[in-house]
């Protein structure tokens, strides 16, 4: 139902299970919040290793979400 207000037009119930057992990873082993990923990581690129270990998340996501906002993340973990 979301991705529909969001106007995604290009997804299918394949989608919503993946971003689904993605939310429940993400729940289950960080508390639902990316800072607990940095918090568990002692650098950027263990960071970049546990991003990469969920399910859907490319080298390329990884690539942008390292240059756009690990800079902050990793500034307000210190």
């Amino acid at each position: 139902m979301m991705l529909g207000e969001a106007h995604y037009v290009r997804y299918d119930e394949t989608t919503a299970t993946r971003l689904l057992a993605l939310a429940n990873k993400m729940n289950a082993e960080y508390h639902g919040k990316v800072s607990n990923i940095v918090a568990a990581c002692a650098d950027s690129k263990t960071f970049e290793k546990r991003l990469s270990e969920l399910e859907g998340i490319e080298p390329k996501t990884i690539e942008i979400f390292i240059s756009e906002g690990a800079a902050v993340l990793f500034a307000s973990s210190k």
